[in-house]
């Protein structure tokens, strides 16, 4: 059989990875942003599927097609994933696969849905601050994974992240 390179599992041996720690051995901000990105996925899409009353499956917040967990988004409402707006609960909700990337976040939609729960004031805060700079530091992360990992242990204290974290002592 034809070897075909890009339908290859494997990663690259030669490729460099990028360390999690700078040269004086912290934890470097990119890495630390990754961690807390995941965990805040994680919580989102799980309370987005149990707002709607299961565990595993929840509706897309623009097309309202039913979307299990593990294959759901944490999209936005104003694209770009900027900084000062990255982590803040009322415009990430859970999105299929189709409107998230597909459809670029369905945006006209997405703010429609936005505009019905929370108001045009919010919308045009959340516009408004999408534009400033924020630099996230380490410890600010840090503090946004306790409150997410807090938050997801809530809702399910048996989520494997949750239990990775608590064995770490860090929850």
């Amino acid at each position: 059989m034809k070897h075909i390179f890009w339908m290859n599992k494997k990663k690259n041996p030669n490729a460099k990875r990028r360390s999690r720690r700078d040269k004086k051995g912290n934890l470097t901000v990119s890495a630390v942003k990754k961690d807390t990105w995941t965990i805040f996925s994680r919580y989102v899409r799980r309370r987005d599927c149990m707002a709607t009353g299961s565990f595993d499956t929840g509706h897309c917040i623009t097309c309202g097609k039913l979307v299990e967990f593990k294959n759901g988004q944490a999209g936005h409402m104003v694209a770009g994933r900027n900084n000062s707006i990255l982590f803040d609960e009322r415009i990430v909700n859970l999105q299929c696969y189709s409107c998230n990337v597909i459809k670029d976040g369905d945006i006209l939609r997405y703010i429609e849905v936005i505009k019905s729960r929370h108001g045009q004031a919010v919308v045009d805060e959340v516009i408004a601050k999408s534009h400033q700079v924020k630099p996230w530091n380490v410890a600010e992360l840090l503090e946004q994974q306790q409150l997410f990992l807090t938050k997801l242990a809530m809702l399910d204290p048996t989520d494997e992240l949750v239990v990775k974290y608590q064995k770490r002592g860090m929850l």
